[in-house]
């Protein structure tokens, strides 16, 4: 009898562990680091130097996850265009929509802000990704739902040259994460300390 857990069961058990270290993780943040000014936003510059993208698709943070919004808008300062993500039925993949600050959103699955279906589809060089936990390796632990995993092997699979980065405070970071098949790799980590490239 083999008692060793399964690849999802291990992720299971350390998607539980790993929602509470991030609010933890989110609580504190907020109360220093927010407070002082300093966060994703001064890494705007470095991310367009490593990936000179001409797109790049972030996400409207929910729950703890941190807040990339002042960081879009520094790249929109600076000539990005922006996109957000579209969440359709389970098992298919996301599609980006252009948006810009100060327009309006629509309340998608999962009650996350999304750009209305009219808007404009763009392919994103660059995708900035939220998760629960990541590896020196750069590899993520999602939710469960596998978005992210297909979107980015049904972009690559079509020949779109799509980098991924994962946004994190830094204690999000564990030892090693149990991959299967289907996780998708990201190029970098960006945390409010710096970049973890694999």
């Amino acid at each position: 009898m083999n008692l060793t857990p399964t690849v999802e069961e291990q992720k299971v058990i350390l998607r539980k562990e790993a929602v509470i270290r991030r609010a933890k993780l989110a609580a504190e943040y907020d109360a220093s680091l927010m407070r002082m000014g300093t966060g994703l936003v001064r890494f705007a510059a470095s991310l367009i130097d490593q990936f000179c993208p001409t797109i790049v698709a972030g996400y409207w943070p929910v729950r703890s996850e941190i807040d990339i919004l002042p960081l879009l808008s520094a790249l929109q300062d600076k000539g990005v265009h922006l996109c957000l993500p579209i969440t359709g039925l389970a098992g298919t993949p996301l599609s980006f929509h252009h948006w810009t600050f100060g327009t309006a959103l629509d309340t998608g699955r999962f009650g996350i802000k999304q750009p209305f279906p009219d808007a404009q589809q763009l392919f994103p060089d660059v995708i900035c990704v939220p998760l629960l936990a990541f590896d020196s390796r750069c590899q993520r632990l999602g939710y469960g739902g596998g978005y992210y995993d297909r979107t980015l092997a049904d972009l690559r699979k079509q020949g779109y040259k799509v980098s991924a980065v994962g946004l994190a405070y830094a204690g999000q970071q564990i030892d090693r994460l149990a991959t299967g098949p289907y996780d998708e790799q990201l190029e970098n980590v960006l945390t409010p300390e710096g970049w973890l490239v694999r």
